[in-house]
């Protein structure tokens, strides 16, 4: 499979624009687009979607181009501090305190990857699951790699990200794709088959 910087260069070749010129028309520099070809640089996907308008490129190959760039994103995470993560651990040490450690094993992560980590006991679901709590959603591009990579490290075949409530977004077909589930605690309940309250007075 190709990489996204010999994906992006083969789209550039056959364009009839140089690359000054794409530079021009997308509002990014030449320097950033240069380092996207050589693998020195990620590019956001706000960038690179307008690289890509730039190019007048179709829908599939948008596609593939953006999933490349969160594959490499997925690899490459930057770990910072959001602001809402003070409490989000709050969140989730009083969400481990409520569940039924007879129907499933729940740890609290120190990764910062993800914040809690299930074990069920049914022998259907021997795999772990993480769970990133998320008080508010501030990038979904982050957040999909977050969630890769938690997924990545525990061998997980899905991944649960918990929220106060379920909003629609742009990137709900690449989330379903990589089986990264955006959920309430009731759904999370509901998945596992445990009672939850809903928002934990924090």
């Amino acid at each position: 499979m190709k990489n996204l910087g010999s994906s992006l260069t083969e789209q550039i070749k056959k364009s009839p624009l140089p690359i000054h010129a794409i530079a021009k028309k997308s509002g990014v520099t030449r320097v950033a687009i240069h380092g996207w070809l050589s693998g020195k640089a990620i590019p956001s996907s706000k960038n690179l979607d307008a690289v890509i308008d730039g190019l007048g490129l179709d829908g599939e190959t948008r596609k593939k181009l953006l999933t490349l760039a969160d594959r490499v994103r997925a690899k490459n995470p930057r770990n910072r501090k959001r602001k809402t993560s003070e409490e989000e651990g709050t969140w989730a040490v009083q969400l481990a305190k409520q569940v039924d450690g007879r129907k499933v094993k729940i740890e609290v992560s120190e990764s910062p990857f993800w914040d809690l980590l299930l074990h069920s006991n049914a022998p259907s679901k021997a795999k772990p699951v993480p769970v990133l709590i998320r008080l508010v959603v501030e990038s979904f591009e982050k957040l999909f790699t977050y969630a890769c990579e938690a997924k990545r490290l525990n061998r997980s075949s899905w991944i649960a990200v918990v929220v106060e409530k379920v909003e629609p977004h742009r990137y709900e077909e690449l989330f379903a794709c990589h089986k990264i589930k955006i959920m309430t605690e009731e759904g999370l309940g509901e998945e596992f088959g445990i009672q939850l309250k809903s928002k934990l007075g924090i």
